[in-house]
């Protein structure tokens, strides 16, 4: 039997940082995108030719072969592949450093926090406004989106942290994850729809309502799913699909339509009067959520702020401002 061949010899960090040059960095990153060999260059302001060259370099200094040729065709192999998912870290770490460099001294400074629907209410608006009141010269941006996405946008640099749920992006060498809670699913009307007041409902019965509905990506909406195929019944053909709770709530407002959101949401939302919780449990419930941080980067001091109070915690994580938070 033929021996395996052996595996490309590792240059070493220190002669690999000499000859690495950001702009093939930059040209892996493009392809990555699924940019053409010709759009990749034209991004980082080469010619073909000269993109062609950088690729070449870059595969001699990490002593390794990142496609394969076929004419004028590429294909990402293995090696590709894991060189590109190791210089998106890269460009994270760029990325988090132009933010920190900006709030040197920690006086201020920008806090991009990534969230799921589910917390914004009940646990991230306080945890912001603590926030804004122990560090008013921070701003803070907020995006919402799934667990995925915000754990890749986690990994490109462009978040600070996540509030999600452990997703097939999650890596327990890269991320470090505290749980914040786990919920109970909640069906919601508005306090003037025909059903809103009834001592009983069954999912029967809102099968032929009309129903506002996050994407199916999303783990509420895979829960309803789930709850009508346990019933043996179709999801409701009327529905109106938005990942928005602003968009939901004003859907929801007009009193035609079923919404589905976790019960912390849905009990503060009805106690200011906006919606009625139906009496209708759903079997299962929401997955656990919690903060999850890039063990590879240091905390900046609004994170390490940030985490202490959304976790109640009486000082900040050890290690704020410096390592990232140990798991």
């Amino acid at each position: 039997m033929d021996a395996a061949p052996a595996a490309p010899a590792w240059p070493g960090s220190k002669r690999l940082l000499n000859r690495l040059r950001m702009r093939q960095v930059a040209l892996l990153l493009a392809l990555k995108e699924g940019r053409t060999l010709s759009a990749a260059a034209a991004e980082v302001g080469v010619t073909q030719p000269a993109a062609t060259k950088l690729l070449r370099e870059l595969e001699s200094a990490l002593g390794c072969v990142l496609f394969e040729r076929a004419g004028r065709q590429l294909r990402v192999n293995a090696a590709g592949h894991l060189a590109m998912a190791q210089f998106e870290a890269v460009r994270g770490a760029v990325e988090t450093l132009g933010r920190r460099l900006q709030a040197e001294g920690g006086q201020s400074g920008t806090l991009v926090i990534g969230s799921i629907i589910t917390a914004t209410s009940h646990l991230l608006a306080p945890a912001i406004s603590a926030l804004r009141a122990a560090l008013p010269g921070w701003t803070v941006r907020l995006t919402i989106a799934s667990s995925e996405r915000l754990l890749e946008a986690l990994a490109r640099g462009e978040l600070d942290l996540v509030i999600g749920r452990p997703s097939a992006a999650f890596s327990h060498r890269e991320h470090a994850y505290r749980e914040l809670s786990a919920e109970q699913l909640a069906l919601v009307v508005s306090p003037g729809h025909r059903l809103a007041g009834r001592r009983r409902v069954t999912l029967r019965d809102l099968a032929a309502e009309s129903w506002v509905l996050p994407p199916g990506d999303l783990a509420v909406r895979q829960l309803i799913d789930r709850e009508f195929q346990l019933a043996r019944l179709d999801l409701p053909a009327a529905r109106i699909e938005t990942p928005s709770l602003y968009a939901t709530l004003c859907l929801v407002a007009d009193g035609h339509h079923v919404a589905a959101m976790s019960m912390p949401e849905a009990r503060l939302l009805e106690r200011h009067g906006m919606l009625s919780v139906l009496p209708l449990k759903v079997h299962a419930g929401l997955e656990a959520y919690g903060t999850i941080v890039d063990r590879r980067r240091p905390l900046s001091v609004a994170s390490a702020r940030f985490l202490a109070l959304i976790h109640g915690d009486d000082e900040p994580p050890t290690g704020a401002g410096g390592p990232g938070m140990p798991g």
